[in-house]
Protein backbone atom coordinates (compact mmCIF):
# COMPACT_ATOMS: atom_id res chain seq x y z
CA UNK A 1 0.00 0.00 0.00
CA UNK A 2 2.93 2.31 0.46
CA UNK A 3 3.16 2.71 -3.49
CA UNK A 4 -0.05 4.59 -3.77
CA UNK A 5 2.25 7.68 -2.81
CA UNK A 6 5.59 7.11 -4.44
CA UNK A 7 6.75 6.26 -7.84
CA UNK A 8 9.69 3.79 -8.82
CA UNK A 9 11.99 3.99 -11.26
CA UNK A 10 14.91 2.57 -12.33
CA UNK A 11 17.73 5.07 -9.74
CA UNK A 12 14.90 4.80 -7.00
CA UNK A 13 13.29 1.36 -6.78
CA UNK A 14 16.45 -1.02 -5.77
CA UNK A 15 17.19 1.65 -2.80
CA UNK A 16 13.60 1.85 -1.98
CA UNK A 17 12.86 -1.76 -1.66
CA UNK A 18 15.29 -2.24 0.86
CA UNK A 19 14.04 0.75 2.81
CA UNK A 20 10.84 -0.46 2.91
CA UNK A 21 12.10 -4.14 3.84
CA UNK A 22 13.99 -2.64 6.85
CA UNK A 23 10.74 -0.66 7.96
CA UNK A 24 8.29 -3.31 7.89
CA UNK A 25 10.97 -6.04 9.08
CA UNK A 26 11.31 -4.69 12.77
CA UNK A 27 7.76 -3.45 13.94
CA UNK A 28 6.26 -6.86 12.45
CA UNK A 29 8.73 -9.22 14.15
CA UNK A 30 11.02 -10.45 11.47
CA UNK A 31 14.68 -10.14 10.54
CA UNK A 32 15.41 -8.34 7.70
CA UNK A 33 16.61 -10.91 5.66
CA UNK A 34 13.71 -13.21 6.58
CA UNK A 35 12.57 -14.89 3.00
CA UNK A 36 8.80 -14.17 3.88
CA UNK A 37 9.31 -10.17 3.34
CA UNK A 38 11.23 -10.98 -0.17
CA UNK A 39 8.11 -13.14 -1.18
CA UNK A 40 6.41 -9.76 -1.04
CA UNK A 41 8.25 -7.40 -2.94
CA UNK A 42 6.58 -5.82 -5.83
CA UNK A 43 8.31 -6.08 -9.88
CA UNK A 44 9.51 -2.89 -10.67
CA UNK A 45 6.67 -2.97 -13.50
CA UNK A 46 4.28 -3.81 -10.95
CA UNK A 47 5.10 -0.55 -9.01
CA UNK A 48 5.16 2.05 -11.54
CA UNK A 49 1.84 0.42 -13.33
CA UNK A 50 -0.13 0.59 -10.21
CA UNK A 51 1.14 4.13 -8.86
CA UNK A 52 0.19 4.76 -11.89
CA UNK A 53 -3.60 3.92 -12.21
CA UNK A 54 -4.46 5.39 -8.19
CA UNK A 55 -2.41 8.55 -9.20
CA UNK A 56 -5.00 9.45 -12.46
CA UNK A 57 -7.58 7.83 -10.18
CA UNK A 58 -7.78 10.05 -7.05
CA UNK A 59 -10.93 8.54 -5.68
CA UNK A 60 -9.61 4.50 -5.62
CA UNK A 61 -6.24 6.40 -4.04
CA UNK A 62 -8.32 8.18 -1.53
CA UNK A 63 -10.28 5.01 -0.30
CA UNK A 64 -7.14 2.94 -0.12
CA UNK A 65 -5.70 5.36 2.24
CA UNK A 66 -9.15 5.73 4.40
CA UNK A 67 -8.93 1.75 4.37
CA UNK A 68 -5.22 1.77 5.80
CA UNK A 69 -6.16 4.70 8.26
CA UNK A 70 -9.10 2.43 9.65
CA UNK A 71 -6.93 -0.45 10.14
CA UNK A 72 -4.19 1.21 11.95
CA UNK A 73 -6.72 0.73 14.57
CA UNK A 74 -6.91 -2.69 14.93
CA UNK A 75 -4.58 -4.45 17.23
CA UNK A 76 -2.65 -7.42 16.15
CA UNK A 77 0.61 -7.76 13.09
CA UNK A 78 -2.55 -5.71 10.04
CA UNK A 79 -2.96 -2.95 12.86
CA UNK A 80 1.06 -2.49 13.26
CA UNK A 81 1.43 -3.14 9.32
CA UNK A 82 -1.13 -0.57 8.66
CA UNK A 83 0.55 1.87 11.39
CA UNK A 84 3.76 1.38 9.22
CA UNK A 85 2.50 2.13 5.72
CA UNK A 86 0.48 5.55 7.64
CA UNK A 87 4.06 6.27 9.00
CA UNK A 88 6.03 5.41 5.49
CA UNK A 89 3.30 7.76 3.66
CA UNK A 90 3.54 10.67 5.93
CA UNK A 91 4.24 13.42 3.49
CA UNK A 92 3.80 11.51 0.27
CA UNK A 93 4.54 14.09 -2.80
CA UNK A 94 4.76 16.80 -0.52
CA UNK A 95 8.93 16.76 -0.86
CA UNK A 96 8.97 20.64 -2.20
CA UNK A 97 6.57 21.66 0.36
CA UNK A 98 8.30 19.93 2.69
CA UNK A 99 11.53 20.90 2.36
CA UNK A 100 10.79 24.60 1.72
CA UNK A 101 8.87 24.83 5.34
CA UNK A 102 12.04 23.29 6.94
CA UNK A 103 14.70 24.82 5.28
CA UNK A 104 13.38 28.13 4.90
CA UNK A 105 10.05 28.91 7.01
CA UNK A 106 12.22 27.44 10.06
CA UNK A 107 16.08 26.82 9.91
CA UNK A 108 16.65 30.14 7.59
CA UNK A 109 14.07 32.90 8.12
CA UNK A 110 15.91 35.20 7.35
CA UNK A 111 15.77 34.75 4.02
CA UNK A 112 12.78 36.38 3.63
CA UNK A 113 14.20 39.77 4.36
CA UNK A 114 15.76 39.21 0.86
CA UNK A 115 13.36 40.79 -1.84
CA UNK A 116 14.10 37.39 -4.01
CA UNK A 117 12.66 35.33 -1.42
CA UNK A 118 9.23 37.55 -0.61
CA UNK A 119 8.07 37.15 -4.11
CA UNK A 120 7.73 33.37 -3.20
CA UNK A 121 6.46 34.21 0.21
CA UNK A 122 2.82 34.41 -0.78
CA UNK A 123 2.84 31.33 -2.40
CA UNK A 124 4.28 29.57 0.20
CA UNK A 125 1.50 30.70 2.53
CA UNK A 126 -0.93 30.01 0.14
CA UNK A 127 0.46 26.19 0.46
CA UNK A 128 0.49 26.54 4.12
CA UNK A 129 -3.07 27.34 4.45
CA UNK A 130 -4.08 24.67 2.14
CA UNK A 131 -1.94 22.30 4.45
CA UNK A 132 -3.46 23.20 7.36
CA UNK A 133 -6.98 23.12 5.77
CA UNK A 134 -7.57 19.51 6.25
CA UNK A 135 -6.11 19.31 10.18
CA UNK A 136 -4.88 15.50 11.26
CA UNK A 137 -4.71 14.44 7.56
CA UNK A 138 -2.57 16.83 6.86
CA UNK A 139 0.36 15.40 5.77
CA UNK A 140 -1.25 13.18 3.40
CA UNK A 141 -3.19 15.76 1.72
CA UNK A 142 -2.19 14.47 -1.66
CA UNK A 143 -3.49 11.14 -1.27
CA UNK A 144 -6.79 12.15 -0.45
CA UNK A 145 -7.64 15.63 -2.38
CA UNK A 146 -8.00 15.73 -6.35
CA UNK A 147 -4.91 17.19 -8.28
CA UNK A 148 -7.16 20.15 -9.15
CA UNK A 149 -7.68 20.83 -5.21
CA UNK A 150 -3.60 20.76 -4.55
CA UNK A 151 -2.35 22.93 -6.79
CA UNK A 152 -0.83 24.74 -3.91
CA UNK A 153 2.16 22.23 -3.96
CA UNK A 154 2.36 21.57 -7.80
CA UNK A 155 6.27 22.00 -8.64
CA UNK A 156 5.68 24.81 -11.07
CA UNK A 157 3.87 26.88 -8.27
CA UNK A 158 7.03 26.39 -5.93
CA UNK A 159 10.02 25.67 -8.35
CA UNK A 160 12.33 28.38 -7.14
CA UNK A 161 11.98 28.30 -3.32
CA UNK A 162 12.18 24.37 -3.85
CA UNK A 163 15.19 24.83 -5.82
CA UNK A 164 17.32 27.07 -2.75
CA UNK A 165 15.37 24.71 0.00
CA UNK A 166 16.81 21.42 -2.25
CA UNK A 167 20.17 22.81 -2.67
CA UNK A 168 20.48 23.40 1.61
CA UNK A 169 19.53 20.13 2.27
CA UNK A 170 21.91 18.30 -0.03
CA UNK A 171 25.12 20.73 1.05
CA UNK A 172 24.16 20.34 5.20
CA UNK A 173 24.10 16.51 4.38
CA UNK A 174 20.50 15.34 2.79
CA UNK A 175 22.24 13.90 -0.36
CA UNK A 176 19.07 11.37 -1.31
CA UNK A 177 17.11 14.59 -2.40
CA UNK A 178 19.89 15.02 -5.48
CA UNK A 179 17.48 12.18 -6.59
CA UNK A 180 14.26 14.92 -6.74
CA UNK A 181 13.63 16.67 -10.07
CA UNK A 182 11.14 19.72 -9.80
CA UNK A 183 13.66 22.38 -9.78
CA UNK A 184 14.48 25.34 -11.97
CA UNK A 185 17.99 25.02 -13.86
CA UNK A 186 17.90 28.34 -15.67
CA UNK A 187 20.98 30.23 -15.39
CA UNK A 188 18.53 32.87 -13.44
CA UNK A 189 17.80 30.69 -10.33
CA UNK A 190 20.92 29.01 -9.99
CA UNK A 191 22.39 32.72 -9.26
CA UNK A 192 19.69 32.84 -6.75
CA UNK A 193 20.32 29.67 -5.48
CA UNK A 194 24.10 30.85 -5.03
CA UNK A 195 23.21 34.01 -3.36
CA UNK A 196 20.77 32.53 -1.14
CA UNK A 197 23.46 29.95 0.05
CA UNK A 198 25.78 33.04 0.39
CA UNK A 199 23.52 34.91 2.65
CA UNK A 200 23.23 32.20 5.11
CA UNK A 201 26.67 31.09 4.80
CA UNK A 202 27.50 34.72 6.15
CA UNK A 203 24.47 35.24 8.34
CA UNK A 204 25.46 32.05 10.76
CA UNK A 205 29.22 32.48 10.59
CA UNK A 206 31.29 34.16 12.98
CA UNK A 207 31.99 38.12 13.28
CA UNK A 208 33.46 38.35 9.83
CA UNK A 209 33.96 41.47 7.59
CA UNK A 210 30.90 39.03 5.34
CA UNK A 211 28.61 38.81 8.48
CA UNK A 212 28.90 42.22 8.83
CA UNK A 213 28.06 43.01 5.94
CA UNK A 214 25.20 40.91 6.32
CA UNK A 215 24.03 42.54 9.31
CA UNK A 216 24.17 46.01 7.18
CA UNK A 217 22.47 44.69 4.01
CA UNK A 218 20.09 46.71 2.61
CA UNK A 219 16.63 44.86 1.51
CA UNK A 220 14.27 47.07 -1.05
CA UNK A 221 16.31 49.90 0.01
CA UNK A 222 15.92 50.04 3.96
CA UNK A 223 18.07 49.18 6.64
CA UNK A 224 17.11 45.31 8.13
CA UNK A 225 16.65 45.75 11.90
CA UNK A 226 14.92 42.93 12.36
CA UNK A 227 17.89 40.56 11.06
CA UNK A 228 20.64 42.57 13.00
CA UNK A 229 18.45 41.93 16.07
CA UNK A 230 17.94 37.87 14.92
CA UNK A 231 22.17 37.75 14.46
CA UNK A 232 23.16 40.12 17.64
CA UNK A 233 20.59 37.84 19.91
CA UNK A 234 22.14 34.28 18.69
CA UNK A 235 24.67 32.96 20.69
CA UNK A 236 25.01 29.64 18.66
CA UNK A 237 27.38 29.54 14.82
CA UNK A 238 23.67 30.41 13.17
CA UNK A 239 20.73 31.79 13.81
CA UNK A 240 18.28 30.79 16.08
CA UNK A 241 14.92 32.07 16.23
CA UNK A 242 11.68 31.26 17.40
CA UNK A 243 10.34 28.85 14.60
CA UNK A 244 7.56 30.17 12.61
CA UNK A 245 3.80 28.75 12.59
CA UNK A 246 4.70 26.08 9.86
CA UNK A 247 3.89 22.86 9.22
CA UNK A 248 8.10 20.93 9.86
CA UNK A 249 7.25 17.45 8.40
CA UNK A 250 9.91 15.98 9.66
CA UNK A 251 9.75 17.65 13.57
CA UNK A 252 6.09 17.10 13.61
CA UNK A 253 5.61 20.36 15.04
CA UNK A 254 2.03 20.64 14.45
CA UNK A 255 -0.58 18.78 17.06
CA UNK A 256 -2.96 16.35 16.38
CA UNK A 257 -0.44 14.32 14.05
CA UNK A 258 -1.39 10.52 14.24
CA UNK A 259 0.40 8.71 17.08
Amino acid sequence: MTLIGKRLNDQNYRAWIEARNNSFAVPLGFSVTDPTLFDYQPSQNFAASFYSEVKSRWLIRRRLFIEIWALSSKPGMLGTACKTVLTLLRGAELTNFANISQWLLVLNPELFCWNTMTKSLPLILRAYKKYISVGPLADWIELILPDEHVREFHHNTLKVPFTIARQMAITYGNSTLSQVDGTDRSTETQMLVDEAMMIVRTAGGARTVDTQAIRAWRFNGYQNPELEKLLDNTGSSRPVATPLPSPNIGDRMRPGHLS
